[in-house]
């Protein structure tokens, strides 16, 4: 959470870089994934890959 003072108390410069100072805030951070989700997703992942390479054991060898 971040606490803003009232703009209205704030000089000109000081609300101008407030404003951009939040603009980036929520155009650059991005909530993270949690440890579960990620091992999750790679787990998938090397499952794909696995399932992929098994399905390959009919073709002839070059």
């Amino acid at each position: 959470m971040i606490v803003v003072p009232e703009l209205a108390r704030l000089g000109w410069r000081d609300r101008i870089a407030l404003k951009v100072g939040i603009w980036v805030i929520e155009h650059t951070v991005h909530p993270g994934t949690g440890h579960a989700e990620e091992m999750l997703r790679l787990h998938a992942a090397d499952e794909v890959a696995s399932r992929e390479l098994r399905s390959l054991h009919w073709l002839p060898p070059r």
